[in-house]
């Protein structure tokens, strides 16, 4: 304490060393109780407490810039603007200290409150002369943090020290599960009827699978760290729901490797499917991109209406199977083909795509709770 004042004369300083102490103690409060403290003893006056206050509201910051580290684009952005916000703002309110200090007793209250409103007004102040400046200000964040390459984009970003606030944790992880179901919708499943074409191989659907894996293992681990602290009700229930989806989105991954392995016998065997199998194919793969996109965008903006339609669509995929299945064997009679190999691959292969169908399903399920 004496060291601080000692160092008050020196206006700059003691905002830097308040700033220090803000990030050490991870609370601007706390600062701002010590200079109340310092007022309410008579060790200093107001208006030598000014800095500490704008100090300590810059230093609040960097405890979310380190956070910010460990996390997506998106929460470095927030954190380096957050700092920006308000080093701006102590910036503009040293310039013009001296009219401060000079009017701060015009505050409403005793000095204690007087500290206490003008660390509100510090903040609400700042903020309205940045409101007009805030489509500048994203014009220059965009240049400053461009989008990240695709292989950065699925790289998995959990912060650790979130866990200690488990609605942040939460939210933290189904932004990360949402970015691996929206890979597995570009990289695998828009991808199947390019792969059943022959153009593309399974080597590179494998490798998003792997990808998958590696991805579902680091955020099921975050996951049950968290459910080891003390959740309430409300957030243990979105625990297991993001767990469950989770879970989901792996098993599509598992059961797209499985598909590749039955559409490889077509080769292996010498196997050669007609025009209306290849076509109700398509088809099936059309109603499987549909139902998982519904259930993405259902779970991504928690659309209960949107799950609840995608659920009753089920009744159109059910249909569907029975009419492929019944073509199927239809065109084989007709065409006198006797080959038991033709159907067990080909509706191995339907099989393996209703599997697929079933898990994006599951996502909309799990959205309204019917786990």
């Amino acid at each position: 304490m004496r060291s601080l004042l000692s160092i008050s004369q020196n206006p700059l300083l003691f905002a830097f060393v308040a700033l220090a102490l803000t990030a050490l103690f991870h609370s601007s409060a706390a600062m701002i109780v010590i200079g109340i403290a310092f007022v309410s003893s008579g060790v200093l006056s107001i208006h030598a407490v000014i800095p500490l206050v704008i100090g300590a509201n810059v230093g609040s910051t960097i405890p979310v810039i380190v956070t910010s580290l460990t996390t997506n684009l998106e929460g470095k952005k927030l954190a380096f603007f957050n700092f920006l916000f308000k080093f701006s703002g102590a910036v503009l309110a040293f310039l013009l200290l001296p009219f401060i200090t000079n009017h701060i007793d015009f505050l409403p209250g005793n000095a204690q409150r007087q500290i206490a409103n003008f660390h509100t007004l510090f903040n609400v102040v700042i903020a309205t002369l940045f409101f007009p400046l805030l489509p500048l200000v994203a014009k220059v964040f965009e240049k400053m943090f461009p989008k990240q390459t695709e292989e950065a984009v699925f790289t998995v970003r959990l912060s650790e020290g979130l866990l200690e606030v488990p609605d942040e944790a939460l939210n933290n992880s189904k932004a990360e599960i949402s970015k691996l179901a929206k890979m597995v919708y570009h990289d695998m499943i828009q991808r199947l009827l390019s792969y059943l074409e022959g153009n593309i191989q399974a080597s590179s659907l494998r490798q998003v699978e792997e990808r998958i894996d590696q991805s579902y293992i680091q955020i099921q681990k975050y996951l049950l760290k968290l459910g080891q602290r003390d959740l309430s009700g409300e957030q243990s229930n979105r625990e297991v729901k993001l767990l469950n989806i989770l879970n989901d989105i792996e098993h599509i991954g598992d059961t797209v490797v499985r598909f590749i392995g039955v559409a490889e016998k077509v080769s292996q065997k010498n196997l050669l499917f007609n025009e209306e199998d290849l076509a109700a194919l398509h088809k099936m793969l059309g109603h499987i991109e549909q139902t998982y996109k519904n259930s993405l965008q259902a779970f991504h903006k928690n659309d209960l209406a949107l799950a609840k339609e995608n659920i009753q669509y089920q009744s159109t995929i059910d249909q569907f199977e029975k009419d492929i299945k019944f073509e199927h064997y239809n065109s084989l009679i007709n065409q006198k083909e006797n080959n038991p190999d033709i159907s067990a691959v080909y509706l191995d292969i339907v099989n393996q795509l209703l599997q697929i169908n079933h898990h994006a399903m599951n996502i909309s399920r799990t959205v309204l709770g019917l786990i």
